[in-house]
């Protein structure tokens, strides 16, 4: 039921609601979901609402949205619960992911204190930029990139440009990742928001803590996905 009382906003209650209906199987992979109209006149809600919490689970992989032809739900929960070529792949991509978040757990925090003390106007607005402007998806790997861009360090900006796209690029076909469900998003989007008002203020213990901080709960966030796989 959403609730225009509750303190969750409605594109998020809207957005849960289909999600869970995906995930149950009460859509299935390769079915439409109800058009705007039925959507808006089931959940009493704006058009508006509707196409932002379509937006989102496009951009979690759940579904597709083609004009004049509807959203088509891509996600397959059969295929991750029995599909052994997936379990394989997903197990492959689980070490290689702890393996890069190690790297970064040891490097990020050292990184973002450096770079709190030697920052200029131009990165910091750069930053500031990214904060504002980046989709949730894209933010996690522009924010970080642009943190490690901004020590002006060419072996750096090659190792994690690796590392990052071995997290974000090798994922096994159907896997849905922890950092694309709307809760996870926000999360993380607060700490990038704490670690760029520490480097903006020069502040590079902050920069160290918060950085720290959120690596550690990234990695966390994954071990715990992972046993579930």
């Amino acid at each position: 039921m959403i609730s225009k009382s509750a303190e969750q906003p409605l594109y998020e209650q809207v957005l849960k609601k289909i999600e869970s209906q995906i995930i149950a199987g009460v859509y299935k992979q390769g079915d439409l979901l109800p058009s705007e109209k039925e959507l808006i006149d089931n959940m009493g809600v704006s058009r508006i609402t509707i196409r932002k919490a379509l937006s989102i689970l496009s951009e979690m992989g759940l579904i597709k949205t083609d004009r004049g032809r509807g959203s088509e739900v891509l996600f397959n929960p059969e295929f991750l619960k029995d599909n052994e070529s997936f379990a394989a792949a997903a197990e492959e991509y689980k070490h290689k992911f702890i393996d890069a978040e190690q790297i970064r757990l040891m490097l990020e925090p050292e990184i973002a204190k450096q770079v709190a003390l030697t920052i200029d106007d131009a990165q910091i607005e750069y930053l500031r930029e990214i904060i504002e402007e980046a989709a949730p998806l894209d933010l996690q790997t522009d924010f970080h990139m642009a943190v490690i861009r901004a020590l002006r360090n060419e072996t750096l900006n090659h190792l994690f440009t690796d590392l990052l796209e071995e997290e974000n690029n090798h994922a096994p076909a159907g896997f849905i990742p922890p950092d694309q469900q709307i809760g996870i998003m926000e999360t993380f989007h607060e700490q990038h928001r704490k670690i760029f008002e520490a480097i903006e203020h020069h502040d590079g213990e902050f920069a160290y803590f918060y950085m720290k901080e959120h690596t550690l709960y990234v990695s966390q966030v994954y071990e715990e996905y992972f046993k579930h796989l």
